[in-house]
């Protein structure tokens, strides 16, 4: 009896688990979004800002070098290895999107 008990609950909880990936999955984003993030300095708050931004939300990083220092270039570029985020200047910036724009036909 307890044995059918068992079986019976881990199905329940299989359809559970189931049911709650299917309403937690993550679903196609609406909008093209981004996180525009300026630096200026020596990026001292960048690795708290890119480990908050992380946890917010999955949207791609773009970081805009307002003066960043050569310390801080460097620091950008070590942090910003496997993170998947971009490091542009002000100018850059519209290049970026218009290219982007152009390669998807709008």
């Amino acid at each position: 009896m307890e044995i059918w008990q068992d079986g019976v609950l881990a199905g329940l909880a299989a359809v559970l688990w189931l049911l709650a990936g299917l309403l937690f999955r993550r679903r196609e984003r609406l909008l093209d979004a981004v996180y525009l993030v300026p630096l200026s300095g020596g990026a001292e708050q960048l690795d708290m800002t890119l480990r908050e931004l992380s946890r917010e939300r999955a949207l791609p990083v773009v970081l805009v070098d307002c003066g960043l220092t050569a310390a801080g270039r460097q620091r950008t570029e070590l942090l910003t290895g496997g993170a998947g985020a971009v490091l542009v200047t002000p100018q850059q910036l519209t290049d970026l999107y218009t290219k982007k724009e152009n390669a998807q036909g709008r």
